[in-house]
């Protein structure tokens, strides 16, 4: 194999020439060497092509991790501002007397799965719409909050004058007339001319002299709800004025049919009297 050789006439000048002869195996091997640089050649730059394609490849996956990540973060706080809020809701609706939703409401599915979304997208839309859900709700119970604000500035909640208690709510021995007879408010005892205040938003409906009540006032504060103040020295409202809590509408005194100096206080729902302690939440009054 790769016998024989290779005959080359090499002209050096006009008139002279040169005979060669190169034997086929020095020919085959340095073909070989030319073919082995050339696929060396190919080889590295097919390496270069293939590292650039790996770097870029590299940089692209780390741009995808990192949006990923983005994602996943951007998840988790919605997440939270979810749980925070569906908590808020929680506490207000116990304070409230509201029910509570049903255990697992967060986790309610809202919508399938769509193959197309990543799980990121699909858990972002999810807690989207509970949270859309969760703005009705505390709309709803913002309404109701309003609603019972507004109930409360009508409910006589405050004690109306400052002193003590010398009488409660229920029978009694009657001071004036002997006897055992039903007490329908409160007596309070204190140093004449004490400021009296409403307990409650309202409308003065009477003020003025009252038979044995002496100088009076009665408030209406809607929904069947009114409240009564008598024996005062003198009077600082009169008949279809507007009063609001906690202001000054007479000053205790003695008129009337009485022992002493005291504010006698009702409470009536419907014409009804009811014992006014159970609806005071604020009060300075010493008991005696």
């Amino acid at each position: 194999m790769f016998k024989g050789e290779v005959y080359l006439k090499v002209f050096i000048g006009k008139d002279r020439t040169r005979d060669l002869r190169i034997p086929f195996w020095t020919l085959w091997g340095a073909g070989a060497a030319v073919a082995l640089l050339a696929l060396m050649g190919l080889a590295g730059a097919g390496g270069l092509i293939y590292g650039l394609h790996a770097a870029a490849t590299k940089h692209e996956l780390e741009a995808r991790y990192r949006e990923a990540e983005a994602r996943a973060e951007r998840v988790a706080e919605a997440e939270r501002n979810l749980n925070i809020a569906l908590d808020r809701e929680k506490r207000i609706r116990l304070i409230l007397g509201l029910p509570l939703k049903p255990i697992g409401y967060e986790e309610l599915p809202r919508g399938g799965f769509i193959e197309t979304q990543s799980p990121e997208t699909w858990q972002l839309e999810r807690l989207l719409s509970l949270a859309r859900q969760e703005a009705k709700d505390m709309a709803a119970i913002e309404e109701e909050l309003r609603t019972r604000i507004n109930d409360q500035k009508n409910m006589p909640c405050i004690m109306p004058a400052a002193g003590v208690i010398t009488s409660g709510f229920g029978y009694r021995r009657d001071p004036v007339y002997g006897g055992w007879r039903f007490h329908s408010g409160l007596d309070i005892a204190g140093p004449p001319g004490t400021p009296v205040v409403a307990a409650a938003d309202g409308t003065v409906i009477s003020a003025g002299w009252d038979q044995g009540y002496g100088l009076a006032v009665e408030i209406d504060h809607g929904k069947g709800v009114t409240t009564y103040y008598a024996h005062c020295s003198r009077l600082a409202v009169s008949p279809g004025m507007q009063v609001k809590r906690g202001e000054v509408i007479a000053y205790t005194g003695a008129t009337g049919k009485t022992t002493g100096p005291h504010l006698h206080y009702e409470v009536r729902v419907n014409g009804v009297p009811r014992n006014p302690e159970k609806y005071i939440l604020v009060s300075d009054i010493e008991y005696d």
